[in-house]
């Protein structure tokens, strides 16, 4: 299969204008390049490959670099929604932000 090519490249901090706009939060640590998603409107966050929510919220399966990956943890957690989902596992779609907020604080890693 041959690789897909990119028709646009996305910035860290840049807002598409889309859905009423999406903001672009740049999230190394799983893998360098990889971005989350968040839509204020909705009050949704798309956590990418951050966290996990397969048997319960937790790491994802490993990380390139575990310091930004914790970095990342950390942002995402700061931020303010409602829902998130996420590359693997079910979305969180009631108090997510405080549950992210709960794991990154009371992880000891």
């Amino acid at each position: 299969m041959a690789p897909v090519g990119i028709d646009q490249s996305l910035t860290d901090g840049e807002t598409l204008p889309i859905a009423g706009g999406i903001d672009v939060i740049h999230v190394p640590g799983h893998c360098a390049g990889q971005v989350a998603l968040l839509w204020r409107p909705g009050r949704m966050l798309f956590g990418a490959d951050v966290f996990m929510n397969v048997a319960g919220l937790g790491d994802p399966l490993g990380f390139e670099n575990i310091a930004d990956g914790r970095a990342s943890q950390r942002k995402l957690a700061s931020l303010s929604f409602d829902a998130v989902g996420f590359g693997h596992g079910k979305p969180i779609v009631r108090d997510a932000m405080t549950r992210l907020r709960k794991w990154t604080k009371l992880d000891a890693r």
